[in-house]
């Protein structure tokens, strides 16, 4: 088992393991520390990418570090887009009651902006804002879907892009033969929660 080491040590780590077998599996949290520059950990994010390329490392994430990463670039495109909606210049058309709500959504966010957390709208407040709109287009109004579709096409496939082309990411499956050339054994997960 591996034992927890701080920042600092990375480069004494890597040091410590032959060129060829420098691979890590990494968290989604640190992905999302990386990919959004407002994150309060960016700066230990970036650290830790610069010392993997440094050191030839080559990062891997499974599919569940995908989901939470595309998920959590899935809430932050959502927030901004409906924040948009407010703007004056917006192409969008809305009721005084979605108005209203969406007005709600931005005192929300202040708040946490001043408690120094991530300004993102959690799952039940994005669907809160679902519910106002209908289903379908009435008389310019724009239905969830149409909006999901207009907000968030292309932009979760770029932002998976974005990883791997800007830290070198890499898809592993803990369930394939071609694994194993890279995992020993398969991750226990119980073994990784022991501290």
């Amino acid at each position: 088992m591996g034992r927890v080491r701080p920042l600092s040590e990375i480069d004494k780590v890597f040091s410590q393991i032959p060129a060829d077998e420098r691979f890590c599996l990494i968290d989604s949290n640190i992905l999302i520390a990386w990919y959004y520059d407002v994150h309060e950990f960016n700066d230990e994010a970036q650290f830790v990418f610069e010392h993997l390329v440094e050191n030839k490392a080559v990062p891997f994430a499974s599919i569940t570090t995908r989901y939470e990463f595309l998920d959590f670039v899935r809430r932050v495109i959502i927030t901004e887009q409906l924040m948009d909606m407010l703007d004056s210049e917006s192409p969008y058309r809305i009721s005084a009651k979605v108005r209203a709500q969406l007005e709600s959504f931005k005192r929300w966010i202040k708040t946490t902006r001043v408690r120094d957390e991530l300004p993102v709208l959690p799952d039940n407040k994005i669907k809160e804002a679902k519910r106002l709109f209908t289903p379908e287009r009435h008389s310019g109004h724009h239905g969830w879907l149409e909006l999901c579709d207009e907000f968030l096409k292309g932009r979760l496939d770029y932002a998976w892009q974005t990883l791997v082309e800007g830290i070198g990411i890499n898809y592993i499956d803990t369930n394939k033969p071609q694994s194993k050339e890279i995992l020993e054994r398969r991750p226990d997960w119980r073994e990784m929660c022991q501290a």
